[in-house]
């Protein structure tokens, strides 16, 4: 028998996004905005080791712009409507521990 676990997030659960530094572990949080202006990802704020080359930064601060606002609009329309019976309710799911094996008693 195999047992397969899944893990959910409520969108509400999202408090922002995390960067975590391959060589010193250091984090970077950023917190979930209607206009977010994640500036400074170009090098880790803690070793200074490069994060990405200049045509990369402008990209990933663009889409980390855009998600955050993206994930700000749904909570925020979510919330409105959560009252209500028409509708949605939306979670993300979550990468999970890898199934595990039980032997058949």
């Amino acid at each position: 028998m195999t047992i397969q676990k899944k893990q959910f997030a409520d969108i509400a659960d999202i408090k922002g996004l995390v960067m975590t530094c391959r060589k010193c572990s250091a984090e970077l949080s950023i917190a979930i905005a209607e206009h977010l202006r994640p500036d400074g990802l170009k090098t880790c704020p803690s070793c200074g080791v490069r994060w990405l080359e200049e045509d990369a930064q402008g990209f990933l601060r663009s889409n980390l712009g855009t998600l955050s606002n993206l994930l700000h609009e749904l909570r925020i329309g979510l919330e409105y409507r959560k009252d209500k019976k028409e509708g949605f309710n939306l979670t993300l799911e979550l990468s999970a521990a890898p199934a595990s094996s039980i032997p058949d008693a």
